[in-house]
Parts: structure tokens; sequence; C-alpha cells
């Protein structure tokens, strides 16, 4: 799903969410396409972290969420096996919204 910069539209909608991850709660993000790609992230993964990752306090009342995944590729002229990505979000009524 590509979105212009700045578009407010949630990753996926409630149902998707719901069906992908087992009735969990669904999350929206209000990242950029373009800062997504320069954190070396993807939608997906970001979605993922949130619902099936660790979770941990995070400062004003924030909450984080990290997730390894395989990489096994090259970022910035290094090669990893894996990926950590974190998010931190806060805790709407029926959704999260990630932040960062």
């Amino acid at each position: 799903m590509l979105r212009a910069y700045g578009a407010r539209k949630p990753f996926l909608s409630s149902a998707s969410a719901l069906t992908r991850f087992g009735g969990l709660k669904p999350a929206e993000a209000r990242l950029s396409e373009r800062r997504r790609a320069a954190r070396g992230v993807t939608e997906d993964e970001i979605i993922s972290t949130v619902l099936t990752g660790e979770r941990f306090p995070a400062k004003f009342g924030r909450v984080g969420f990290r997730r390894n995944f395989a990489f096994d590729s090259v970022w910035r002229g290094r090669r990893y096996a894996t990926k950590e990505v974190e998010a931190y979000a806060v805790e709407k009524p029926d959704h999260w919204l990630v932040i960062s």
C-alpha cells in the first residue's frame, strides 16, 4: 500500500488486521513511506512488531514494542543476519497509534 507523504490513513483496516493477527487490536501508523524507507522497515514489520513483539514502557505514557526479524542482507554497506524493529505507540480505545 503506497501513500503520499503525510497521508493519515491506517496501515491496515481493522478487519484486515484482525484477520491477519488472530483478533488482536489493530495498529495504525502515522509514519510516512519515506521515513519507513529511510529506517529500513516495511509496513508489515511495523504492524507485526506492535501486535506480536516484546512490549516495554516508554516516556510520556507511550508503549514501546520490539521484535527481531531475519534479515541476512546488507544495510548501509554492512551485512546483518537480523534486524531489530522498535516502534513506539499510544493505545487508543480500539487500536494502537504508532508514532515513531
